[in-house]
């Protein structure tokens, strides 16, 4: 009988001793890392849940993260199932404030709050964080091992958060395996980035079919009994080895009596169906129409449903939908899920797909709108966890309900996705708002222009700033259509980079696009609103740095702060002051720019602020070095060394380790300073805005220059694509010229080439180029 098939494991015998060897690693605190890949059917979840077994055995702590196929997930769907079977076995749930992003159960702990803004432009790197930290912190050091299946259908965010902590894995108790069809994933090209780049840091293990011993193998376990050779060669032949494919077949050929006959020449005449989903179908059409119907519907919900939404939409009784659902339980088309009461998935993806890809679409659309309906219903006290869900159905079913909730609820997901600091899901949900906006409701302009400043401020923090910048000048021709001015500054600031991690403008370049659209905003907003009006001319000073007219950009900048100081919000000032200290990057003004540094510090202080904070010891710092004075650079250079400590930012470590280099290179302790020059490498590897290579190149052309190693230097460096072109000779030729007379007494450091190059010299970048 059907019925009585027992589940069964057959083969990967080589695949099962590398993964046992990650096993052992990480039981000594060596941390391993392994990609599971192969076609739908060939095994990969079934081969990681024997590891799992393994492990469980061995007293190891197994957790599971599973990747929600198609959308509707909320952001960081498998890093929140994985952080709650976490929590019963961590005492002090480390970094309670940034994981209550995900999983708001935690706001309640006792922690301490966040050392920075939750949208400061490096506070995913704090989430990243917070989750590492979380998962290290059992407090019974059981070794633990996390299982992330179905990644192909992974959300950006969620892959980017699995790449830092596999950056993350040395020296620590876990091994982390991840499991993913190739095909689905080159389909999507941030997450075929992503697979690659994870795939180079770690093991990865590629599963291909069963040969015919394992097909033998398979069906004897499954049956109880052996198969003639005969019909081992033609399931293996018709199957080419696929174990779902296997498996469905041996479920048809028990149910149709074709394993009972045991001569030769059967073969030929094996009902085999056409391919997996033949397959699936035939197994399916037994079941009585009810049950049918309801798995039609469960397949619109996803691949895992509760029996709460499930009944609704089916219009039934909870027993009665259980008594429906019998027979695909009894035929293991579901299964219940183990962790959850009154839950159950379908026992594979591709028996889900098989069922939803046949119905029609209108039919599709319907039973979205249904779906969507039964859920707002159900979630209607709370419904913020459930946007990303809302937001689907409604979506899929535009065609039957109309525009109206499909365009709210993705803009809602949208909002709360930012807010997840999930960028990327963010810009996808305002895009998919957008569409829906242009056939819906194609007049309505105004909402129009605020979706397209939504999208651009989440491109911009998702560091897609070509998108951003299409997006914003989108925004601005149609604020410019409709006469809104506001609108039109917002656009403006967006397509001049203010929501991104820029702050500089690149060495000498004069972008007239920028300057030329913040200065019509500047015109059309007058002295309408004056907090847009001091952003606008901060921007627009700190675009213009490189106009052969620096009065100008000293005049705007002197408006900017002036503004800000009326206004009094602390964020707007913090921005003026910037602007202003860039305005004032000139030799000649040295003292003016570290009393707006010392003013940043201040402000930084008293806002909470520590990322600001250390903005403005870094102006101290050059301005210390400016003055010569090493003892106050060597002070605020320590400053700087706590704070970062406590941030355990990469790129503020780096910096670290940039000026203690300088400071040996000025001292002549040339071994120390080459030792901390190259640990800034190792350390701004993890941070992509880092250019560690580039300012290694710098630093160390400084050292050789020191140790009469110059000639040797030029010609051992070659050109590369992220050193700035000709750098090392306009360090050797500034534009005061070698007779400067503290040329080198400062190191190297040369003001007047502007703030876009000049910090490379001896010290690392202010805020970005």
């Amino acid at each position: 009988m059907i019925s009585a098939m027992q589940a069964v494991f057959v083969g990967r015998h080589h695949e099962l001793v590398e993964l046992r060897a990650g096993l052992e690693d990480a039981a000594t605190s060596r941390g391993r890392f392994f990609l599971v890949v192969g076609e739908a059917g060939i095994g990969k979840t079934r081969l990681v849940e024997e590891l799992a077994r393994e492990a469980a055995e061995r007293g190891h702590l197994v957790v599971w993260g599973r990747c929600w196929e198609g959308e509707g997930a909320p952001p960081y769907w498998p890093w929140i199932q994985v952080i709650r079977a976490c929590l019963p076995r961590v005492a002090d749930a480390a970094g309670a404030p940034y994981l209550a992003q995900l999983v708001p159960e935690l706001g309640g702990l006792q922690a301490p709050a966040p050392p920075v803004p939750p949208q400061s432009e490096h506070a995913r790197f704090y989430l990243f964080d917070a989750v590492a930290t979380f998962l290290r912190s059992r407090p019974d050091h059981t070794p633990l091992v996390l299982v992330f299946d179905d990644l192909q259908w992974a959300d950006t965010p969620s892959l980017l958060l699995l790449q830092f902590l596999v950056h993350e894995l040395r020296d620590t108790a876990m091994l982390v395996v991840a499991t993913y069809r190739a095909m689905e994933a080159r389909q999507n090209p941030h997450v075929a980035e992503i697979l690659g780049a994870l795939a180079r840091d770690g093991r990865h293990l590629p599963l291909s079919g069963f040969g015919e011993g394992e097909v033998a193998a398979f069906i004897e376990g499954k049956t109880g009994r052996s198969a003639s050779a005969a019909l081992v060669q033609a399931v293996h032949r018709e199957t080419e080895g696929n174990p779902f494919f296997v498996d469905e077949v041996v479920h048809l050929l028990a149910a149709e009596g074709a394993l009972e006959r045991r001569d030769e020449t059967v073969a030929p005449r094996l009902p085999v169906p056409q391919g997996v989903r033949e397959a699936i179908r035939r197994r399916l059409a037994p079941l009585p129409a009810p049950c049918r119907d309801a798995l039609t519907f469960a397949s619109v919900v996803g691949r895992e449903f509760g029996l709460g939404a499930l009944q609704r939409a089916c219009g039934l009784a909870a027993d009665a939908l259980l008594e429906v659902l019998r027979p695909a339980l009894g035929r293991e088309i579901l299964v219940p899920d183990p962790r959850t009461a009154g839950r159950y998935r379908f026992a594979h993806a591709l028996i889900r797909e098989t069922i939803y890809e046949e119905l029609g679409a209108a039919e599709r659309a319907r039973l979205h709108g249904r779906i969507g309906e039964v859920l707002e219903t159900l979630h209607e006290m709370d419904p913020t966890p459930h946007l990303a869900t809302l937001a689907h159905h409604f979506l899929e079913a535009v065609p039957a309900a109309g525009a109206e909730k499909a365009i709210a609820y993705s803009t809602r997901a949208a909002r709360h996705a930012e807010a997840s600091l999930a960028y990327e899901d963010a810009a996808v949900l305002f895009e998919r708002a957008l569409d829906v906006l242009a056939e819906g409701r194609p007049a309505d302009a105004r909402q129009r222009c605020e979706l397209l400043l939504a999208r651009g401020g989440a491109q911009w923090k998702a560091g897609d700033g070509p998108a951003a910048r299409e997006t914003f000048r989108q925004a601005a021709d149609l604020a410019r259509r409709i006469g809104d001015a506001p609108l039109l500054a917002r656009s403006a600031l967006g397509f001049a980079g203010e929501g991104s991690r820029l702050l500089w403008v690149r060495s000498g370049v004069i972008d007239q696009p920028r300057i030329e659209l913040l200065e019509e905003a500047l015109h059309r907003l007058g002295d309408g609103d004056p907090g847009l009006r001091a952003r606008l001319l901060a921007r627009l000073a700190i675009n213009l740095y490189w106009d052969p007219q620096p009065a100008r950009v000293l005049a705007l900048s002197e408006e900017a702060l002036a503004l800000a100081r009326q206004l009094g919000d602390p964020g707007q000032l913090a921005a003026a002051l910037r602007a202003r200290l860039i305005a004032l990057w000139r030799p000649e003004t040295a003292e003016a720019r570290l009393a707006i540094a010392d003013e940043i510090v201040t402000l930084g202080q008293r806002t909470g602020n520590r990322e600001l904070s250390l903005l403005g010891h870094r102006f101290r710092i050059v301005g210390f070095l400016e003055f010569g004075d090493v003892v106050a650079a060597d002070r605020e250079i320590e400053a700087w060394a706590q704070i970062a400590g406590e941030l355990r930012q990469p790129l503020y470590l780096t910096d670290l380790a940039m000026w203690r280099a300088t400071r040996a290179i000025m001292d002549g302790r040339f071994a120390d300073g080459e030792e901390q020059a190259k640990r800034a490498v190792e350390l701004g590897q993890r941070e992509h805005d880092a250019q560690p290579i580039m300012r290694y190149e710098i630093q160390t052309f400084v050292l050789h220059f020191h140790q009469g190693r110059l000639d040797q230097h030029l010609r051992r460096s070659q050109p590369r694509a992220d050193v700035h072109s000709g750098g090392a000779r306009r360090v050797a030729r500034p534009k005061h010229g070698s007779s400067c007379p503290r040329w080198r007494r400062r190191a190297f450091r040369c003001p007047t080439t502007g703030p876009g190059w000049s910090r490379w010299a001896c010290s690392p970048p202010s805020p970005r180029s």
